[in-house]
């Protein structure tokens, strides 16, 4: 398999490759499969998108800033074309961050792909490198497993709209690529982390609150530059629940909680101090391609959507 380039140009740090297409796909979803059921826990929107399977509808990706994105199904197969194309020069690293050998053609990545929203506005189109803007706009986050087992997250920015795939199912990359993909592999080891669908989500936030969730769990972007992988999911609950912060003492009456696939920091609210832009600076290039050198740029962070954190101890629902 080889990768077809339109242009090669250097990129910026943190930008990372994405490929395209190799139709490496598996019917069945372990997350799906071993999901719980969650119709004693819902209520209201929540329980009338319940499918007859149980299961929530993975909603296909909108843009809240307007701007173009991929579909589902095309994120779906950019990852499974990374894993074809460029996992063998990875595989390496990846074993070593899962702690265990890894059968590259025994991957396979599940149908079901989640959407991730962005917390931050429509990004300045003032000669930026494209890859900037994919690093702070929207994602989809796709599962890759090994067997039955989930081994492995993958971030494919919604944005990577000008990457193709020719007749042999190579990767076209486009003169200004960069920032449309990233991996996050964990340990096997581990208990700390783990992949969670809507389900699951539902599940670990009703059966600590005791409250039932009225609305369908959001895929809600972390802070850049965190990876995608750290996404957490936004459920409104029905009722009121006391938390408290156990590094502050604060207590807080809630509707809404966040839930993070990382177990130390389970349940999570938003920080009382929240910005509103955020400041920082990225390359611009002319259309010849010629490096003009960093520039700040301004980001405004969209009303509701915090991207700052608080993990919370339940204490009561009411």
């Amino acid at each position: 398999m080889r990768l077809k380039y339109v242009y090669r140009l250097p990129l910026p740090v943190c930008v990372f490759l994405v490929v395209a297409c190799s139709g490496i796909t598996d019917p069945v979803d372990p997350l799906a499969r071993d999901a719980p059921d969650v119709r004693p826990y819902v209520s209201g929107a929540a329980a009338a998108a319940l499918g007859p399977d149980g299961l929530f509808p993975a909603a296909e990706g909108t843009s809240p800033n307007g701007e173009t994105i991929i579909s589902a199904a095309q994120a779906r197969d950019l990852a499974a074309a990374y894993i074809k194309t460029v996992g063998p020069t990875l595989r390496e690293a990846w074993e070593a961050q899962r702690g265990a050998q890894i059968n590259l053609a025994a991957l396979t990545v599940s149908r079901r792909v989640e959407f991730g929203q962005t917390p931050y506005g429509l990004f300045p189109d003032e000669g930026f490198h494209p890859a900037i803007s994919r690093l702070y706009g929207p994602f989809y986050l796709v599962t890759v497993q090994l067997g039955a087992e989930p081994v492995m997250v993958m971030g494919v920015s919604a944005l990577a709209t000008d990457y193709g795939v020719d007749e042999r199912s190579d990767l076209i990359v486009p003169s200004f690529g960069g920032n449309a993909f990233k991996p996050f592999v964990w340990p096997s080891s581990t208990q700390d982390f783990a992949p969670l669908g809507p389900e699951q989500t539902v599940d670990l936030a009703a059966r600590a609150t005791r409250a039932k969730i009225e609305a369908i769990p959001v895929l809600h972007g972390p802070e850049r530059p965190l990876s995608p992988s750290l996404a957490r999911w936004r459920v409104e609950l029905d009722r009121d629940v006391l938390v408290v912060v156990p590094t502050t003492g604060r207590s807080a009456t809630v509707r809404t909680l966040f839930v993070s696939p990382t177990s130390a920091n389970r349940f999570q609210i938003a920080a009382l101090d929240q910005p509103r832009e955020i400041e920082a600076t990225g390359t611009k290039f002319s259309a010849t391609f010629e490096n003009l050198g960093d520039f700040p740029f301004v980001l405004s962070i969209r009303p509701a959507s915090p991207v700052r954190f608080e993990t919370v101890r339940i204490v009561e629902s009411h």
